[in-house]
């Protein structure tokens, strides 16, 4: 509570009584409580704690402030990591979006302090106030906007991490990346993003947090500042800070320094001098050779130089390396989520697999095959049986007409040649020429072949077709014979037709007797 400037008001909240005659009874009672429960979070950590939270006086408004700002109980409930007193509230219908004077939810509170990271109980306090997550401040912020907001302290980094993974981790849970994604790349009334604030703030590790989550980096503010912008000055202040760092570690006492004095015996050097010296060291050095005095003056500044590009070169690539460190981060976490996604959907298809790689079940699936085949050929025979007897009786009653109505040609082979015609008699047949006897037998033909199609087609509809529309009428009336449910009818089919005709076995039996 100390480390947070917000709470520096709430040092003494008995200053905030109100004389009788002003307030009412209910709340006065109100009031009572909320002065204890504030003592009571005050003393939390303390030896002179209370045993436990003052219960709410019936009757009373949980949601109702209990401080200047327009916190309610929730609130201060949240940000001091009071599961217990979170869900006694909420038990007590005290509602989870309750707003202060600047729209603040107990969602957002929370993340202004260090105790649910000290306690590590974000991740529950997370899926309890979770519904509130979307709702947004007078400002437009978001509650991860608060979380980047307390990076301005750097002894809130380790709070702000612990905060951004455990709920952007309760998130997933039951959202998809992408939303996760499009809430923290949400803007402010400034166009900035959460990513903004911490590289803006110098917070390393969020700043990876984020990057991890695919957070857009090209989103700019009102003042035309991308996120990219703010990491690329970020690791800029880095490498010269480095820089600088090295430059003081140069000037220091230890045995590589320049004057190259180390803890020898007289004072000689156990290490040579370093190559590169500075460029008053270069000028302190006298030589006696005035040549060699013009080539150190003239070489050493330039080879100086060149050390340094080749260091800002060598500083550059180890920035590159970070950065493809990063995007290689970022992408193995995408790739380990498909493969959590992928192995979950393999996790269901297990059982089917298993079932279509049932060797047994591939064994009944053909057997009942074989078995629908005999059966349609079976009917298929009956049918072409039904065809010809049907077929007999249309010739039969077609000839008996034919005598009937005395037409000879019905006992006749031959008919009289017309006069005048040359040659022998055209054969005959019932009266029929031999062209007439071909032309007929190919139409037979045809209709032979029709009508064997017209039989398969038949076979086949009805063994779509089922028992038609007395189908339901049949189960219903075999439920209520069996008393068993519609779904355990047809698993009962052969059991009973079996049992039918054991009982027409035993009836026979007992005639026969």
């Amino acid at each position: 509570m100390e480390e947070d400037p917000y709470t520096a008001q709430y040092a003494n909240p008995r200053k905030r009584k109100r004389t009788a005659d002003q307030i009412s009874v209910q709340d006065q009672q109100h009031q009572i409580w909320a002065d204890a429960l504030l003592d009571y979070f005050m003393l939390l950590e303390s030896d002179d704690c209370f045993p436990a939270p003052p219960p709410p006086p019936p009757g009373i408004n949980l949601d109702k402030a209990i401080d200047e700002k327009g916190h309610s109980a929730m609130h201060w409930a949240a940000a001091m990591g009071a599961i217990d007193v979170v869900k006694d509230l909420m038990s007590r219908n005290a509602r989870i979006d309750c707003e202060s004077n600047n729209l603040e939810t107990p969602f957002m509170h929370s993340v202004l302090f260090t105790n649910n990271f000290d306690k590590q109980t974000m991740t529950k306090l997370a899926r309890l106030l979770l519904p509130t997550v979307r709702k947004t401040d007078w400002f437009g912020s978001t509650i991860f906007h608060h979380i980047a907001a307390t990076t301005s302290s750097k002894n809130k980094y380790l709070s702000a991490r612990y905060y951004f993974d455990s709920i952007i981790n309760v998130l997933l849970e039951t959202w998809i990346p992408s939303e996760v994604t499009e809430l923290l790349s949400k803007q402010d009334k400034n166009g900035d993003t959460a990513l903004h604030i911490t590289a803006q703030n110098g917070a390393r590790k969020c700043v990876r947090a984020l990057l991890g989550r695919n957070v857009a980096v090209d989103i700019p503010n009102q003042q035309g500042v991308t996120a990219d912008d703010l990491i690329r000055q970020l690791n800029e202040r880095r490498r010269t800070h480095h820089y600088d760092a090295s430059r003081i570690r140069d000037a220091s006492s230890s045995p590589f320094a320049p004057d190259g004095r180390g803890p020898g015996v007289n004072g000689d050097s156990l290490v040579p001098a370093p190559a590169i010296a500075t460029a008053a060291a270069v000028r302190d050095l006298q030589y006696r050779s005035q040549t060699a005095a013009a080539m150190m003056a003239r070489a050493a500044p330039a080879i100086l130089d060149k050390c340094r590009q080749f260091a800002s070169a060598l500083e550059a690539d180890v920035e590159i390396k970070e950065q493809e460190a990063l995007e290689a981060e970022r992408v193995a976490r995408k790739r380990a989520a498909e493969v959590d996604s992928l192995r979950r959907q393999a996790a269901d298809l297990g059982p089917l697999e298993f079932e279509a790689s049932d060797p047994g079940l591939a064994m009944s699936d053909e057997r009942e095959e074989k078995e629908m085949r005999a059966l349609i050929e079976e009917a298929e025979a009956m049918l072409e049986i039904e065809s010809m007897d049907e077929l007999r009786l249309l010739v039969g009653s077609s000839s008996q007409h034919r005598l009937t109505n005395g037409d000879p040609s019905g006992s006749e082979n031959n008919v009289e040649q017309p006069p005048g015609t040359m040659g022998p008699p055209a054969a005959t047949t019932n009266g029929v020429s031999g062209a007439d006897v071909n032309a007929l037998t190919q139409k037979l033909a045809v209709a032979q072949r029709d009508r064997q199609r017209l039989v398969r087609d038949s076979v086949k509809s009805m063994s779509v077709a089922g028992l038609g529309e007395k189908q339901g009428d049949y189960k219903r009336l075999l439920r209520a014979a069996l008393g068993v449910k519609d779904a355990e009818v047809e698993g009962m089919l052969n059991e009973v037709l079996k049992e039918l005709e054991q009982e027409k076995e035993m009836a026979m039996l007992e005639e026969e007797g």
